[in-house]
């Protein structure tokens, strides 16, 4: 079995996994919509230096990314996090799952619901393409964020 290697996947994370056993990698950002492409950033470079056998596929890496920002902007448009707050993305990497956690500073008063956004509309769209693209998504207990699940073969 190979040895782990050292990889620098950007926020100070550096370990990563070279075999096939459940890893968790956190990360928490400011509440303001230019920390929502930093959460974009982090998971992109996270996921592609993640040495797992199988390797994570390039659309399943795509699609996190998507998802981390629609679920990132909607926790700073739609809760406390925007109000100064903060926001943590917690992923969790297994074979043939990965399962996102974005947590935020709490509801005020709203519960993140799919809507149909009318063709021209210029937002709405957040948890529909979570719900589309995510083989799993929900809201996390006490309404602390949502999660989503993307798996592959």
């Amino acid at each position: 079995m190979p040895a782990p290697q050292v990889l620098d996947a950007g926020g100070g994370l550096s370990l990563v996994a070279s075999t096939p056993t459940p890893t968790t990698f956190t990360r928490t950002f400011r509440g303001h919509p230019y920390e929502v492409a930093k959460a974009r950033h982090w998971v992109e470079g996270m996921l592609s230096a993640v040495i797992y056998r199988p390797p994570i596929p390039d659309d399943i890496v795509g699609t996190a990314v998507l998802l981390v920002s629609e679920a990132a902007t909607n926790a700073i448009r739609h809760t406390a996090t925007g109000l100064g707050g903060r926001f943590t993305v917690v992923v969790h990497l297994s074979p043939g799952l990965l399962s996102v956690h974005i947590e935020d500073d709490g509801t005020a008063g709203e519960v993140p619901l799919h809507v149909k956004a009318g063709p021209f509309a210029e937002s709405a769209r957040g948890i529909g393409l979570v719900s589309h693209f995510a083989d799993e998504w929900g809201v996390l207990p006490e309404d602390a964020g949502v999660y989503f699940r993307l798996t592959w073969p």
